[in-house]
């Protein structure tokens, strides 16, 4: 079994440095944001990721906006509590076998769109190399690069 290419630890400090500053370009502009580590959880706002894992691997610094999760909630009826995200999971396969897209959940993805088209003009105006990830799984990925 061939093990995942990882960087050396020199590499991976830039990368969390860039993505400290990266934190600190986006509270700047007046935007929430944090270093998404294990132990953090998902919370609204900018999610900055520092990826150990080689570059040609997907690794590096991304950013991904996400609204206050009561909203995907609410579009997918589906209330706060314990047993949320698999309530939340199962409405989701349903939506799956159907194709049909609540209002809600399209409204919660075009705030996606278009948070990372300003997600990257803040950073590119800040001098930093930020672009569209191109990844048909997360749409709304920013790449970031010093």
């Amino acid at each position: 079994m061939t093990e995942t290419p990882r960087v050396p630890p020199e590499v991976l400090a830039r990368r969390t440095e860039l993505g400290a500053r990266v934190v600190a370009e986006l509270h700047r502009a007046g935007l929430p944001a944090y270093l998404r580590t294990r132990e953090t959880p998902a919370q609204a706002g900018a999610e900055v990721v520092v990826d150990d894992l080689a570059a040609e691997e997907g690794g590096g610094v991304t950013v991904e906006w996400h609204p206050d999760p009561g909203l995907r909630l609410a579009a997918l009826g589906v209330s706060p509590g314990d047993d949320a995200p698999e309530r939340a999971a199962t409405a989701l396969a349903g939506i799956g076998r159907t194709g049909v897209v609540p209002d809600g959940l399209r409204h919660a993805d075009e705030i996606g769109a278009h948070m990372q088209r300003a997600l990257i003009g803040i950073l590119v105006s800040a001098g930093l190399d930020a672009r569209d990830l191109g990844d048909e799984d997360d749409p709304h990925v920013v790449r970031v690069g010093g």
